[in-house]
């Protein structure tokens, strides 16, 4: 296996990983970072 077929695979998995991460942070409702 090349090294980019294994950057691929690595990638898929951070993102698929990430995405649901990201909606259990939804779910917390983290408050707003504006500064504004």
């Amino acid at each position: 296996m090349s090294s980019s077929e294994s950057d691929v695979k690595w990638l898929l998995i951070v993102y698929g990983s990430f995405s649901r991460s990201s909606d259990a942070l939804e779910e917390l409702d983290f408050p707003e970072w504006d500064d504004e």
